[in-house]
């Protein structure tokens, strides 16, 4: 049985996943969930013979003792959520938190600064990094398959929710590298909402970072990118998304690319998981930091 005491708060989708991907470690054990719905967190610890059940989790963490937290929670309630975790009697070491950070640019920098502070482990469910397709395209940039990596072209739904997982594509595409600068512009016409936060209609980012790559990801109504995806080479382009890579190189027509069996079985969200606490143990930074 696993050596590491965890806990999830928020027991809807995406805190099923979690609790789904815990399973499949060796290394933890799923000790107590807590949802304000009672009935949700009832069918997550059946589903995983998990005792601790509370609609309260400031309860669950005074109680349990917990090594590693999930919060999976509705975005305006992220900060207070991992906030309450730091203050508990004994912190958890790792919380891995469901994206995005908060729906406010002063409420992630005071919980980035708090889990520095506490030194806390911290990552955001940007799982798309696992997933097989999305790593093979990192390897074929890196390999120099498209030559120098020039630009990177991301479309979708929406900025707040779906668009954080591709700005942390751009950053993995590009040697996770601190941009020079960003432009950006929304347009809101309706009360459109995930989630409890409300969206754009439309919108656009423009970025450059210091090794002359620029990227750009339009969200919304009017998207039309050829690809979920695209990164554009000086000898070639990626076109990349959740079922296939796609690769044209200079004088040569498209390829599809064989993306390798992943290491661990399950989802993207399951990988994230067993390689948080695989860094936990191994006193390593996740890639989700």
């Amino acid at each position: 049985m696993g050596s590491l005491r965890v806990g999830v708060i928020g027991c809807g989708g995406r805190g099923a996943s979690h609790a789904l991907g815990y399973s499949q470690s060796p290394r933890a054990r799923l000790v107590a969930v807590a949802d304000s719905h009672r009935p949700a967190a009832e069918r997550v610890a059946a589903q995983y013979g998990v005792k601790g059940i509370y609609t309260d989790y400031r309860e669950m963490l005074a109680k349990e003792r917990l090594d590693v937290v999930s919060m999976c929670l509705w975005p305006a309630l992220h900060a207070e959520a991992i906030l309450a975790c730091l203050e508990a009697p004994v912190p958890p070491r790792l919380i891995n938190a469901e994206k995005p950070m908060a729906p406010t640019y002063g409420e992630a920098v005071r919980v980035h600064e708090a889990c520095q502070a506490a030194g806390v482990a911290l990552t955001f469910s940007h799982q798309r990094r696992f997933g097989p397709h999305f790593a093979k395209a990192r390897d074929l940039i890196c390999e120099g398959a498209i030559g120098t990596l020039q630009r990177l072209e991301m479309d979708c739904s929406n900025l707040f929710d779906w668009g954080t997982h591709w700005f942390d594509m751009m950053l993995f595409y590009n040697q996770d590298m601190d941009p020079d600068w960003v432009l950006g512009q929304i347009g809101c016409v309706d009360d459109s909402q995930v989630f409890g936060a409300r969206l754009e209609t439309a919108g656009m980012a423009y970025i450059k970072w210091p090794n002359q790559v620029t990227g750009v990801l339009t969200t919304g109504q009017g998207t039309a990118a050829p690809a979920v995806i695209r990164a554009i080479g000086s000898d070639g382009m990626i076109d990349v998304d959740h079922r296939q890579v796609r690769l044209l190189r200079s004088g040569h027509p498209w390829e599809t690319v064989a993306a390798p069996s992943a290491k661990v079985v399950g989802d993207d969200t399951t990988r994230h998981i067993v390689d948080s606490l695989e860094c936990l143990l191994a006193g390593r930074e996740s890639i989700l930091c």
